[in-house]
């Protein structure tokens, strides 16, 4: 018996949102690093809306389902090379995302980051 296939070829490949809404979603998850609550900034990174969020919690924020995988690589570019838990993704820049599907890693957009200090 054929086995249908589940992904139908008229799917169009996902769009990619912009850091701004990545970091909106992760903020609904609890940050592994900083010990923040859902609906709660990220500690000693700043304390509005636009303020960044810690790696750890996007982290988190993939692991629930939050944001998907390909979303999660295009953080993990923005971190760049050498990342802790605490490094700081977004931040007052909001800026757009490119095509997290099949984007060469040299043509992703730098991110404000910083690390956090404990």
């Amino acid at each position: 018996m054929p086995v249908t296939d589940p992904v139908p070829a008229s799917t169009s490949a996902m769009s990619a949102r912009n850091v701004a809404s990545l970091c909106d979603l992760a903020r609904l998850a609890y940050c592994g690093h900083c010990s923040a609550g859902p609906h709660r900034p990220c500690i000693d990174v700043g304390g509005d809306r636009l303020s960044g969020v810690h790696l750890a919690r996007f982290a988190g924020a993939a692991r629930s389902g939050l944001i998907r995988g390909p979303e999660f690589s295009m953080v993990l570019a923005l971190a760049g090379d050498t990342f802790t838990s605490g490094t700081v993704i977004g931040g007052d820049d909001p800026q757009i995302a490119p095509d997290a599907i099949g984007a060469p890693a040299h043509q992703q957009m730098p991110a404000h980051r910083k690390e956090a200090v404990r």
